[in-house]
């Protein structure tokens, strides 16, 4: 790698971490394989994990998955879903990208929306 790429990589690496919100990238197995300093802090190490596994502690893909949908399609796909592993609420945006040269994969960011939804609930 030129020291060009290693110092743009780096600066990459320090915007991606600098973010508040939790990002990832899921593989095609929905394997978590990158994750920013944020979602580290909320989630602990989780390189390799099923997403399904970490979020939702299910043993198999989530019977609403649109992971698919989002690996096929060049837009992007919001939904509002509560995490077991930690018990908030996150406004999820997936969109397709490429990690690792060719491959595609899932860049996925979660905004915490844990007040407006407990807002939300207490005034129904």
């Amino acid at each position: 790698m030129s020291i060009e790429s290693e110092i743009e990589r780096e600066h990459f690496l320090a915007v991606f971490d600098s973010m508040a919100d939790p990002v990832a990238v899921l593989s095609r197995e929905r394997q978590i394989v990158f994750t920013n300093c944020a979602f580290k802090e909320r989630f602990g190490e989780a390189k390799n994990k099923p997403c399904y596994e970490l979020f939702h502690g299910h043993d198999g893909t989530c019977k609403d998955c649109n992971n698919s949908e989002v690996l096929a399609s060049n837009e992007a796909f919001h939904s509002d879903e509560r995490v077991l592993a930690s018990d908030l609420a996150f406004e999820i945006t997936k969109s397709r990208c490429r990690y690792r040269g060719d491959e595609t994969s899932i860049l996925m960011i979660l905004h915490d929306i844990t007040e407006r939804k407990l807002a939300e609930e207490a005034r129904s």
